[in-house]
């Protein structure tokens, strides 16, 4: 619960890069493909307007959002 807690704090954070600029998560991805996929999908669905998805690693070069791309 922690480890949960601490990445939804994260994911509402403002990070700043070395020039100054300021960055914000646009979108974030946790892989459920692992030992708690339960966990993994009780929290992304709540928090899918914010744009975090619960998705399946899959090896090789593929890009990570399919849809919507132009």
């Amino acid at each position: 619960p922690h480890a949960w807690r601490e990445l939804d704090s994260l994911l509402g954070g403002m990070f700043t890069t070395r020039d100054g600029r300021i960055l914000r998560i646009a979108a974030f991805g946790v892989d459920y493909g692992g030992h708690h996929p339960s966990d993994v999908l009780a929290f992304c669905t709540p928090r899918r307007r914010r744009r975090v998805f619960a998705c399946k690693g899959v090896g090789g070069a593929r890009p990570l959002w399919t849809w919507g791309v132009r």
